[in-house]
């Protein structure tokens, strides 16, 4: 019988899937995640201990699943499970703030410590849910490139969310509320982009939205000594079919005579109705435009040092020469006065 406990011990000891398996990294002084608890990130720490503690085959110790065995019945089985919550509670004290210590290290078991503080910091949420809306709405990108502005402000969405399961029937209003979020915060150089994608139907996806900006975003990044580089994305604007070509241009946003037009200039194609990070005839009409080519090429612009093909787009009348049979050439830009 005695040899039986002994494999018994051995079995349960040194089995990789049993509940008391311990690799040998695993140390006494082993964190269980980067950030030490403080009482105030309760919600992301605790979400780093449960995967920490899953991986480890250990998430059943704190949540009373692997259950204390009987000292006297089972003793060899009671000396692994005892090693192995005497081995939780140290990982315990290494992943809090040094004021929480003193209530891990006399707690009796594991299971104690992880209550307490599920009782202590896991109530009370309004307030932080209050902080993260307030910095979802004060966040802007700033000086941040699109992925680390995209990134923090998934971070805030993701600890809202452990706050507040989402539902299924508020799903599609709850992706429009963080589309939205995400394009108020970007800065006014992706007017375009932003524009293209609110035209967009269906509403696309948050992560198709990042996509799209991010794509313009390394447009931008090939050529950034010119502003003739910041070239712009050509969004999939779907229109649906025998829509008249001049809703395009007959928009409010971007009509000639919108208020928003005042004061605007174009140096490349001297017109006042936009600026040359919006001029289509530098830099291509977008996908779903009448006039879009999908062969068209960039130009490449230097203030004082344009291309001859420049030269004969500010000319109206060499252009309409160098067109076949005088016909006007398809480089206008969105306004009713390009095509001229």
């Amino acid at each position: 019988m005695g040899d039986d406990n002994v494999s018994l011990s051995l079995k349960l000891g040194l089995d990789s899937s049993s509940r008391y398996y311990f690799h040998h990294s695993d140390t006494s002084a082993t964190k269980l995640c980067s950030q030490l608890l403080d009482g105030e990130n309760w919600a992301t720490w605790s979400r780093s201990v449960e995967i920490a503690l899953s991986v480890k085959n250990k998430l059943g110790f704190v949540t009373g699943k692997f259950k204390k065995p009987s000292k006297s019945t089972d003793p060899d089985e009671f000396d692994l499970w005892e090693r192995a919550n005497h081995m939780l509670i140290s990982w315990f004290s290494h992943s809090v703030s040094p004021d929480l210590v003193p209530s891990v290290l006399f707690a009796p078991i594991a299971q104690h410590v992880w209550e307490d503080f599920q009782a202590r910091f896991a109530q009370g949420n309004l307030p932080r849910i209050f902080q993260i809306q307030s910095s979802i709405g004060s966040h802007v990108q700033g000086a941040m490139s699109i992925a680390n502005y995209y990134t923090k402000l998934r971070g805030f969405w993701d600890e809202l969310d452990s706050y507040r399961p989402l539902s299924t029937k508020r799903h599609a209003h709850h992706n429009e509320d963080r589309l939205m979020q995400f394009l108020v915060g970007l800065n006014d150089t992706y007017n375009p982009i932003r524009g293209q994608i609110l035209l967009l139907k269906p509403v696309p996806d948050i992560r198709e939205a990042n996509n799209m900006v991010t794509q313009d975003e390394k447009q931008r990044e090939i050529g950034n000594n010119s502003p003739a580089d910041n070239f712009l994305v050509a969004a999939a604007v779907q229109f649906s079919k025998g829509s008249n070509p001049n809703k395009f241009s007959g928009n409010s946003s971007f009509s000639p005579s919108n208020s928003n037009t005042e004061g605007l200039f174009c140096k490349y194609c001297k017109k006042d109705t936009h600026t040359i990070e919006n001029c289509y005839k530098l830099y291509g009409f977008p996908l779903g435009h009448p006039r879009h080519d999908p062969n068209f090429k960039p130009k490449s612009y230097r203030p004082g040092h344009q291309n001859q093909q420049h030269g004969a787009r500010s000319n109206p009348a060499a252009a309409h020469a160098a067109s076949p049979n005088g016909a006007t050439p398809p480089l206008s830009g969105l306004f009713a006065e390009q095509y001229q």
